[in-house]
């Protein structure tokens, strides 16, 4: 659909009346503009990556190429919005639920690879989910003006969240894969580490937590594990509530990341330390959800908020300091709230005509 303005402080206010946009002003996708972002990918304008619902629009590169424009997108950064909105479109990723859900829900792109520069340069260290990085911020709000434009979600109307979150505005950010001591997300992920690859989850907003080191490597490591498996099995959470479905986001900063990594740790044994000891007892549950014929095993007094270790996207970013934090997910939907990855094709191969 076209839209038609004097200029371009009219056709501001004419996509704000037609509910187009975030409640923020935006670049106004003209086009002109709208053609020069669909030239960074060998995509045709008309090719659909997918459906989106509720409203189930079909998502064409054009229109992808539009809410990038929209959002302030560089031409570099439309290769990340193009595999974030290929994950999203997945059977698997439940978009139509997760976006009329009344739980406080929204999409959080996690990039790795060689995209993290190539279309950035992303933020990895500081503020990660803060304001001042124009790829992470940029990137994050076009796929959140995707889902308005061509999903339909309407606050209020589809989407039906009691508080909503700050993430629908965006929420997107890289791996610090160069201060990790762990191979990167991806790689644990069956990717090699010079694809680039995009990660998209359905999550609430950050959980802080808080452990400083004393010194003592291996009594600092026990104390960090059972902080986060505090902060993981919070017996409000819908983790907890749905008895271990869903998937969790879990952010090392880089020197809490090096502590564990010092005491002997890896990915897989720090997942699985934390999936043992993220629980609360049947006590605890039965006092909050049993009138609600909460179901758990007959034969655990615990229950667990992640089942499986490999529920738990671990990853290492943020700035220096005493604070990593955790996403939790919101563990409803066919396919239970997980993550889906999608490769970022960075640098797309044109054909060029010969005489």
């Amino acid at each position: 659909m076209l839209l038609n303005a004097e200029n371009e402080s009219d056709a501001l206010e004419l996509l704000h009346q037609n509910g187009c946009t975030d409640g923020l002003p935006v670049v106004i996708p003209t086009v002109e503009r709208v053609a020069a972002m669909v030239t960074r990918v060998d995509l045709d304008p008309d090719l659909s990556l997918g459906e989106m619902g509720p409203k189930q629009g079909s998502a064409t590169v054009e229109k992808v190429a539009a809410a990038a424009v929209m959002a302030g997108c560089l031409l570099e950064h439309f290769p990340v919005v193009i595999a974030a909105v290929k994950a999203i479109c997945k059977k698997e990723f439940d978009l139509t639920e997760v976006n009329q859900t009344t739980h406080c829900l929204a999409p959080l792109i996690l990039v790795n690879g060689p995209a993290r520069i190539d279309c950035g340069p992303m933020e990895s260290g500081a503020c990660i989910l803060g304001p001042g990085n124009r790829a992470n911020a940029s990137i994050g709000r076009a796929l959140s003006l995707c889902l308005i434009n061509i999903a339909g979600r309407i606050s209020g109307v589809t989407d039906m969240a009691v508080f909503s979150t700050p993430g629908k505005f965006t929420a997107c950010f890289a791996e610090a894969e160069e201060r990790s001591p762990f191979e990167p997300f991806h790689v644990a992920q069956g990717f090699s580490a010079d694809e680039s690859v995009v990660t998209v989850v359905g999550v609430e907003a950050p959980h802080s937590l808080v452990m400083e080191p004393t010194g003592d490597v291996r009594n600092d490591a026990e104390r960090l594990i059972k902080t986060i498996a505090g902060v993981v099995a919070n017996p409000g959470s819908n983790n907890v509530y749905r008895y271990g479905d869903g998937c969790v986001v879990v952010v090392l900063n880089p020197e809490h990341a090096t502590l564990l990594a010092k005491a002997g740790f890896d990915r897989v044994r720090i997942c699985g330390q934390i999936q043992q000891r993220a629980f609360v007892t049947k006590a605890v549950a039965d006092a909050l959800y049993g009138g609600l014929n909460f179901v758990h095993p007959d034969d655990d007094k615990k229950i667990h908020a992640i089942r499986n270790p490999s529920q738990i996207m671990l990853i290492v970013a943020g700035g220096m300091g005493t604070y990593s934090m955790v996403l939790p997910s919101w563990a409803y939907a066919p396919s239970g709230n997980i993550a889906i990855s999608e490769t970022i094709d960075v640098f797309p191969h044109c054909d060029l005509p010969f005489d």
